[in-house]
């Protein structure tokens, strides 16, 4: 298959010429890994798509990992108990489904518990995710939320100090595993008229593409008689906030 330069959507490798961030999906891994919280934000056309596509292939290679993707994006004009008893639904969906793929002996109680959940409200997600844990504690939940832009801006706050509890309600291994939130902006430097519901302790800014990934991306095999610039394009950083908890 002929590859080519798609600048619509998501990419891959078999299709399409790619920048192979290693490095970048490696630091993402060990973080989900470690039970970390963390945002990565960066503006449109950067592969954040892409880079999540990856980071959960990755982790759904292995059996104890539970991969959760929702995608935010036509959730901002949603009242908040529609869009509770919506991203609620599609989770208890997702796990049921992760379930019965693999013939799991709690397939059944898991689907009960998810048709007795209420979902509508805060407290009934947080209480389906503890009570899933202790049905199948070997099981480590990622939930991924791509264009986290899209919440309802009444829901903000309250969702993010949904998952701070979760986070803060026990070492490793947690009820959920680990989150991450995917936007435009800083989430977690958001003005939401209060203290940051996430407890961040420093910032990790990546770099955009290097000088060596841009020469690669160029190859000459795309590109026979083309000469690079000595300079780089330079590109906005995708940056990643772990959260890490001042409680330990």
């Amino acid at each position: 298959i002929m590859r080519y330069f798609n600048t619509y959507g998501p990419v891959n490798e078999k299709e399409h010429y790619i920048v192979p961030r290693r490095e970048l999906l490696d630091m993402l891994t060990e973080q989900v890994s470690a039970g970390s919280y963390f945002t990565v934000f960066a503006p449109r056309q950067m592969g954040k798509t892409t880079l999540l596509r990856q980071l959960t292939e990755r982790l759904q290679a292995q059996s104890n990992y539970l991969v959760v993707v929702l995608n935010f994006q036509d959730y901002a004009d949603w009242e908040t108990p529609d869009f509770l008893l919506d991203i609620g639904a599609e989770i208890g969906e997702k796990i049921i489904e992760y379930l019965a793929a693999g013939a799991h002996a709690q397939r059944g109680a898991v689907q009960e518990l998810a048709t007795q959940s209420r979902f509508d409200r805060y407290g009934g997600l947080r209480a389906f995710l503890k009570r899933f844990h202790k049905l199948a504690p070997e099981i480590r939940l990622v939930l991924i939320i791509d264009e986290f832009d899209g919440t309802p801006p009444r829901a903000i706050s309250s969702l993010l100090q949904t998952l701070r509890k979760l986070y803060l309600e026990a070492e490793p291994p947690r009820s959920l595993h680990s989150a991450v939130l995917v936007g435009l902006r800083n989430i977690a430097a958001l003005n939401l008229g209060q203290s940051s519901p996430f407890n961040i302790a420093r910032q990790l800014n990546l770099p955009g593409f290097s000088e060596d990934e841009v020469d690669a991306l160029l190859a000459p095999v795309s590109y026979p008689h083309l000469t690079l610039p000595t300079t780089a394009p330079v590109l906005v950083p995708v940056v990643a906030v772990p959260l890490k908890n001042k409680h330990r």
